[in-house]
């Protein structure tokens, strides 16, 4: 009986515990570096998207150094039409 009461009472001290976290001001601050991170990283995702990257397409040899210059990533395909 008294192990019941124990655990019971374990139980009651974790929520007072999660109540106190909730209003952590360091908890709060990673939170916020967390939330500007992933703001950071999806707006380089839509830039890159903006410059072509995550497009296939086909290029001519005149536009091929144009298009690969423009960007620090590039994976090419390289095919001669005689070869299908």
């Amino acid at each position: 009986m008294i192990g019941i009461w124990a655990q019971a009472s374990n139980s009651v001290d974790d929520e007072v515990d999660l109540d106190e976290l909730m209003d952590d001001p360091e908890l709060e601050k990673l939170h916020a570096e967390r939330i500007a991170s992933l703001k950071k990283e999806a707006e380089k995702r839509e830039a890159k998207v903006r410059q072509g990257h995550g497009e296939y397409r086909e290029v001519t040899e005149g536009e091929f150094l144009g298009e690969v210059t423009t960007s620090d990533l590039a994976i090419c395909h390289f095919y001669h039409k005689g070869f299908y």
